[in-house]
């Protein structure tokens, strides 16, 4: 049995024990701690006056991790890792004895290959390997690797969550199509599941921090942007004019910190400049206004620049000062006409793809105007 503060990895004879990712997992930090038991017969060796090696890895991941500190806390929840382990050995002649982690028989240090370990994404770490000209191909295992075991363990052949309430949310469908999860007739009944699940609320989101971080550009990029555009204009609680209807001049934590008719919201963890949920400004840049970074050509070498628009705006001017210069894109429809005027700074291309075309072309440094009609 094993179990830690902070990710852990265990090993016997060098041999890595389970293919859990992430262990022990995420879990309410002073409620419930997961273990986990192994049968390691098969890598101990039993040979006569043989030695046999276990250790263990314990990196902060989101137990003590820098990230974040709150409340005197030094790391996100706790200030150090830890680990506790029993190991139960069953003799030929039938006795057991147990072995546990203790600071006598186990060495324990700072030492070794892992400087430093914390959560990341492995397809972004692939992507910034490709841009700085390294090696990418161990990220891009990396990522393969974790989306099969998340694919073995949480969905069926057909695409669906093998625990059923989570069929019911908008997140976990999120993350599914954001992560490639789903392919062919399996995401389109997702979306199809997604797309209903938002018309039984009202067009209303029902995503937390971590569902709301990746919720425009998931719908966006599945189809589904008419969805965005109304949680965009939604002003129902939760929803983000909901907050600027009731005073927000800043991102809050709550859709409610503050309300007009009852004053403050709770209490507890209400914070009035908050940015978990400033991810709409994001999908506002780079699909309302059409401005993207290309991952292909960095620091906005080539702009990738495909608005989405939407006539209930009616119109929309924006300015990015990038690594390249000053990026502009504005827009306006005069009845059904639309007009397009966009810059690109000297030095850079862009990518450029008119609403509803599939077709690009590439555009040089300076100002261009482009008329269509939606």
């Amino acid at each position: 049995m094993a179990t830690s503060l902070g990710i852990h990895d265990i090993y016997v004879n060098g041999q890595l024990v389970g293919d859990e990712v992430l262990k022990p997992g995420f879990t309410h930090p002073e409620k419930t701690k997961y273990s986990f038991t192994y049968d390691i017969t098969g890598a101990i060796n039993t040979a006569p006056g043989a030695e046999n090696q276990y250790s263990a890895q314990v990196t902060p991941g989101w137990w003590a991790d820098k990230i974040i500190t709150y409340s005197g806390h030094d790391g996100m929840i706790g200030d150090k890792c830890a680990f506790r382990a029993v190991l139960e050995l069953t003799f030929a002649d039938g006795t057991k004895q147990l072995y546990g982690t203790d600071t006598e028989a186990w060495k324990a240090g700072i030492g070794g290959p892992v400087k430093h370990a914390a959560i990341f994404d492995a397809e972004m770490m692939s992507q910034m390997a490709q841009a700085t000209g390294r090696d990418a191909a161990k990220y891009q295992q990396m990522a393969a690797d974790a989306k099969q075991y998340l694919k073995d363990t949480f969905l069926t052949p057909e695409g669906t969550f093998k625990t059923e309430i989570l069929n019911t949310m908008q997140t976990p469908a999120l993350f599914a199509l954001r992560n490639g999860l789903v392919e062919g007739q399996a995401r389109e009944d997702m979306v199809a599941r997604l797309r209903a699940n938002f018309a039984e609320h009202d067009n209303c989101l029902q995503t937390g921090f971590l569902g709301t971080s990746i919720l425009m550009n998931t719908l966006t990029d599945n189809g589904m942007g008419d969805i965005a555009y109304e949680l965009l204009f939604q002003r129902k609680n939760p929803s983000w004019l909901y907050s600027i209807d009731n005073g927000a001049t800043t991102i809050w934590e709550r859709w409610n910190s503050y309300m007009l008719d009852k004053g403050m919201g709770p209490n507890s963890m209400n914070s009035f400049n908050h940015y978990a949920y400033g991810c709409v400004c994001e999908w506002l840049w780079q699909t309302a206004a059409g401005i993207k970074s290309d991952p292909a050509a960095p620091g906005f070498k080539n702009i990738i620049m495909s608005p989405m628009p939407d006539p209930r705006l009616g119109s929309l001017t924006a300015e990015y000062q990038s690594a390249a210069g000053l990026i502009k894109s504005a827009w306006r429809y005069d009845g059904p006409k639309w007009t397009w005027t966009f810059t690109i700074p000297s030095g850079s291309t862009a990518t450029v793809t008119l609403p509803g075309s599939t077709k690009s072309k590439t555009y040089r440094a300076g100002t261009h105007t482009l008329t269509c009609k939606l």
